[in-house]
């Protein structure tokens, strides 16, 4: 008998931490079972009464914690009481309880009956907690703070941050769905607290509606609090005030919280003040204050997808993903917790399609990339109903970057003016297209040097802010040889260290990134009698090669008779080059770069296309100019060949014509 009380006790031990383990891991719903298992043998065992009570209030402490994580707040609850029923000195859980209490305060109303009762709960656990421990810096702050929100402490901050009542189940879930991104990206293991915390509350309104309902309310009006009362650390002047290690987490989730406000039309009170303060400190442009800014686009993308499915495509949906056993997506739980008649509820489709996107998120299943198994079961569903348009469409839009947001990228322009006649029409171009057309934050840097570049890659796109930006363009626009590009000053820069260095900025991972390299790469034209093709005519419109030293030269170009009989063999092979290696590149005198100006009148027509296309065509107009080099009539007609690389693995689409926030 000694021995197999010892052998249950031992399997008891290491189920304890197995499920400690497990809640350090954030794999909630398997601790809790295992804390169940160690429970039900517990209960069976002929311990002495105080050893038992005690050890099973410990248990039961360390499941309300499980509870607690999951958002099963009345769960928890129970688990707690139970714990200072069979242990009335384990302060803890009177702690644990009285914090769930406390939270839970924000969903009613003040001067409400139910508002008061939770209060005085609150408060005699947290004295209880104090009196237990009294030098637990915690339990005192929780007292104190409790005291503040249920006796007025804090004066008129008792009206709520949101404005919450009467607003629609269906809104408070994409409200909270969009506060976090559950996207963990390459290389990371830790879930975000946040994420799993909204994920958790999703499940609790599958489970009840009139509990989750109530649960989402206070987390939303807790979490807007708390932004409401952090103190914003101010910098002192000229200080690198945006950089992501001077701005607080906290900060930005104030700007990402107003955003997804106004975006659902949520109304909230008493941030204004801190807003400005923070968008001071952030350096934010007129343009990154307005519109969807700060709002993560995958979120976005995956609210609208939401909208566009019906209940019962949620449904199979869900059914699909569940029924995937190397997934491991619906571990721990029960799958009959979602009733499929249920989903025409208010909020309750939503609660289900956002939990399956956290869920596969958690999984990493899904990201911002990488969204193959979401569409894999979407494309299941389409077998069911091929003709599906909003399947379909949904499909296709999962194949794209996500460009969900305003202004939905930023466009860097690099141009050496120095012995460049034509480059302030080529940024006042440049400008036009990408910040007039199609709202893009753009930067330009005249003549830059190596010390400025250095600062954008190392420090300024560094800033938190750029975290929120959908793309990243960067022109580049100099003189250049086989291997650099040519600064002022004659100062070269390697140009595929250029082109590394702005695509490990970190804040753009994971985005697309579009690189225009508007420099010569040698100094040989390309010869049409070479090719075997006959000579063009010529108009005599001057222009120059865009290059180093000797290989500067003026030329004349023919644009009423394109050539389109000689192709150079390297064609037809997005780093976007102005000339094939070794090569050089033409400019207009007074008009700049011919490379410039197609890509600007090409992209101006191609809205919503793929780039690739635009890129292709940029080719095509290009090859097709004939060129005459005055200078070594030994050449003949030449032309220009320019072309592109690409690693991207989505469709990036050209910006749509943006209208004007204001």
């Amino acid at each position: 008998m000694h021995q197999e009380l010892t052998e249950a006790m031992d399997d008891i031990e290491g189920g304890l931490l197995e499920a400690r383990e497990c809640f350090r891991e954030g794999r909630y719903e398997h601790a809790k079972t295992l804390y169940t298992s160690a429970l039900d043998t517990l209960h069976t065992l002929p311990l002495p009464q105080n050893d038992g009570e005690k050890l099973a209030a410990m248990i039961y402490n360390e499941r309300g914690l499980c509870q607690y994580k999951m958002v099963c707040f009345d769960e928890a609850v129970e688990d707690y009481t139970n714990a200072v029923r069979l242990n009335p000195s384990l302060a803890a859980a009177y702690y644990s309880r009285a914090t769930i209490n406390y939270r839970l305060l924000a969903g009613y109303l003040h001067g409400s009956s139910e508002r008061e009762a939770l209060g005085r709960k609150a408060v005699d656990d947290f004295k209880t907690a104090v009196t237990l421990d009294p030098s637990n810096i915690d339990f005192r702050e929780g007292l104190r703070s409790c005291l503040d929100e249920v006796q007025g402490g804090l004066g008129d901050d008792n009206v709520c941050v949101l404005n919450l009542e009467n607003v629609p189940l269906a809104t408070l879930v994409k409200l909270l769905f969009l506060l976090d991104t559950g996207d963990q990206g390459p290389g990371t293991t830790t879930y975000r607290r946040e994420a799993r915390q909204a994920k958790e509350i999703f499940l609790a309104i599958l489970r009840s509606k009139e509990q989750g309902h109530q649960q989402i309310v206070s987390v939303l009006q807790s979490r807007a609090k708390d932004l409401q009362e952090f103190q914003s650390s101010r910098l002192p002047v000229n200080a690198e005030a945006a950089s992501l290690y001077c701005v607080r987490k906290e900060e930005e989730d104030l700007l990402v919280l107003v955003k997804c406000c106004d975006h659902l039309g949520v109304e909230y009170h008493r941030l204004e003040d801190k807003i400005k303060q923070v968008q001071d400190k952030m350096e934010l442009e007129e343009n990154e204050k307005e519109g969807n800014f700060f709002i993560n686009a995958e979120n976005l993308l995956m609210s609208d997808i939401c909208d566009s499915l019906t209940p019962e495509l949620v449904y199979k949906l869900f059914c699909l993903a569940a029924s995937r056993d190397g997934w491991k997506f619906w571990e721990g739980g029960d799958a009959r917790v979602v009733q499929k008649e249920q989903l025409t509820e208010d909020g309750v489709k939503e609660a289900l399609f956002f939990f399956i996107i956290r869920q596969m998120e958690e999984r990493m299943l899904l990201n911002r990339i990488y969204t193959d198994k979401l569409e894999g079961l979407l494309k299941e569903l389409c077998e069911d109903n091929p003709q599906n348009e909003v399947l379909n469409a949904t499909i296709q839009k999962l194949k794209n970057y996500p460009d969900e947001c305003q202004p939905p990228g930023l466009c860097l322009i690099f141009c050496v003016k120095e012995r460049r006649e034509g480059s302030d029409i080529e940024i006042t171009k440049l400008k036009s297209v990408f910040g007039d057309l199609f709202k893009f934050t753009v930067k330009i840097e005249e003549d830059p040097n190596q010390s400025t570049l250095e600062r954008y890659h190392k420090k300024e796109l560094l800033k938190a802010k750029y975290k929120f930006y959908d793309s990243l363009v960067i022109w580049f626009v100099s003189h250049g040889d086989e291997k650099n590009l040519l600064l002022p000053g004659e100062e070269k820069y390697d140009r595929e260290s250029f082109i590394d260095d702005f695509s490990r900025v970190s804040t753009f991972n994971m985005k697309p990134k579009i690189f225009f390299m508007g420099t010569c790469r040698g100094n040989t034209p390309i010869p049409i009698n070479n090719l075997g093709g006959r000579k063009g005519d010529v108009d005599g419109c001057s222009i120059w090669q865009d290059g180093l030293g000797s290989n500067r030269g003026r030329v004349n170009v023919s644009l009423s008779n394109q050539d389109i009989s000689n192709i150079y063999y390297q064609m037809d092979r997005i780093v976007s080059y102005a000339t094939l290696p070794s090569h050089t590149a033409f400019r207009v005198k007074d008009e700049g770069s011919v490379f410039v100006d197609t890509v600007c009148a090409q992209l101006e027509e191609s809205q919503d296309q793929n780039i690739t296309q635009v890129l292709e065509a940029v080719c095509q107009v290009i090859h097709q100019i004939v060129f005459c080099i005055e200078e070594r009539e030994d050449l003949g007609n030449t032309k220009q060949a320019c072309f592109y690389e690409s690693t991207f693995q989505k469709t990036y689409l050209v910006p749509r014509m943006k209208a004007d926030l204001t």
